[in-house]
């Protein structure tokens, strides 16, 4: 039976080609989103393109695979399949998911030699399980890498180049239109339209070999622009597709002397920095199930590296937790709260932080908004609904004034200095 742990990989059931494909004939062509028509149509493309690709030698990756190397030659390695995470959702745990995809992985590098060991496919995917299971690790003896909070990533725009007229090999084009036109009755400019449409789709979704390097992937990520509809369910979210770099050709390297959890970590580092980054300059942003997928680590392994990350370098590590405010955690909280308090005005945190202005003054709205109510002794639930946010929010906020403020004195002399009268 399914449980709690489980359930954190139903969004990813909807995160794929096909939904996002629908997603923008709803959009575009006022398809409803479970248009049995819209599900036809989609269905043909896609296996005829692929059918065309195969005969034609065209390889594509799909979200979720990586490009890596083997004995120097190319290999494709996919660390996220639909039929695993169907196998999360239904209850297998991730560790036994875990050893499978291990042995998926070593048949596919036995193709290249047949003496292919575990030990190789743990270099390229799996780090961790190099390592004994018992460390000892403390955070206290940790060594942080030099150009940590200093990578190019950050600063780099990796915006995709979008091809604005796709092209479609003409006998697809041609069937597919004739199908459209004759069995569906619609008009063969809209028909065409609507091929183009889910090609341009496919192209960004599935990117041609030759357009990754070495160490990148395909994925796809949460669409970090402000207004997304986050209420819907995630098939009928936009998904925005990103190509990042989950490793260097000089760290697949590195990756082989990795002997403790010291270096581990600063391996990690370096990598979730960048992919996270990566996919925020492509108007994406990442949830630490996606990124424990990818660097093939537990949930909770990924947020203490997100959260060690952020109080090392007081940069706002762009994640669904951070600029959509997810989950429970509050250290990119505390790094904005804190240079508030020491007096920097809001553009400053910006620019210090690598973090959006907007969402700055959300979070010291808020948490003057928390503050006058606290000093009433308000109940947690009234708090979030004067507030419009919820009783988790409140709780983060009163944790951060509680270790800020000594009194109620404390908070009034605060907020008189904000130009707030507090009877």
């Amino acid at each position: 039976m399914p449980g709690k742990r489980n359930q954190m990989y139903d969004s990813f059931l909807g995160k794929n080609l096909v939904n996002s494909q629908r997603y923008k004939l709803s959009q575009k062509f006022k398809f409803s989103f479970e248009d049995w028509l819209a599900e036809q149509i989609i269905n043909k493309f896609n296996q005829r393109m692929k059918d065309w690709e195969q005969n034609h030698n065209v390889k594509r990756l799909k979200p979720g695979e990586l490009l890596t190397t083997y004995q120097q030659q190319k290999v494709i390695l996919p660390l996220i399949k639909p039929m695993w995470i169907k196998d999360l959702t239904s209850g297998t745990t991730w560790a036994n998911l875990r050893d499978e995809i291990e042995k998926q992985h070593l048949k596919i590098l036995e193709e290249i030699d047949a003496e292919a060991t575990l030990q190789d496919v743990r270099c390229l995917v799996n780090q961790r399980s190099l390592l004994p299971k018992m460390d000892g690790f403390r955070w206290e003896k940790f060594d942080p890498p030099e150009n940590l909070g200093d990578n190019p990533s950050i600063h780099k725009n990796y915006s995709q180049t979008i091809v604005e007229d796709p092209e479609v090999p003409i006998e697809v084009l041609e069937e597919l239109v004739d199908y459209l036109t004759e069995a569906e009755n619609i008009s063969r400019p809209r028909a065409k339209a609507i091929i183009e449409c889910l090609n341009q789709e496919r192209i960004k979704f599935c990117p041609l070999q030759s357009e990754l390097e070495v160490g990148q992937m395909s994925w796809i990520g949460m669409d970090a622009a402000k207004f997304s509809p986050f209420h819907k369910k995630s098939k009928q979210r936009h998904q925005i597709p990103v190509k990042l770099t989950l490793y260097t050709p000089e760290e697949i390297n590195e990756a082989k002397d990795i002997n403790n959890l010291n270096k581990l970590n600063a391996f990690n580092f370096k990598r979730l920095e960048r992919v996270c980054f990566e996919a925020y300059h492509q108007g994406a942003i990442l949830n630490t199930v996606g990124l424990g997928l990818m660097f093939f680590l537990q949930q909770y392994a990924v947020s203490n590296l997100c959260r060690k990350y952020m109080e090392l370098t007081e940069l706002i590590l762009p994640t669904a937790g951070t600029i959509k405010d997810c989950g429970r955690a509050t250290t990119h909280k505390h790094i904005i709260i804190d240079k508030h308090l020491q007096g920097m005005l809001n553009q400053e945190i910006s620019s210090s932080t690598y973090h959006d202005g907007e969402s700055i003054d959300r979070y010291i709205d808020t948490f003057q908004g928390v503050l006058i109510l606290y000093i009433y002794n308000l109940p947690n639930q009234l708090k979030a609904k004067v507030l419009n946010t919820t009783p988790g929010v409140i709780e983060e906020h009163i944790e951060i004034i509680e270790s800020y403020f000594d009194n109620r004195d404390s908070i009034l002399s605060y907020l008189k200095k904000q130009g707030v009268k507090v009877p």
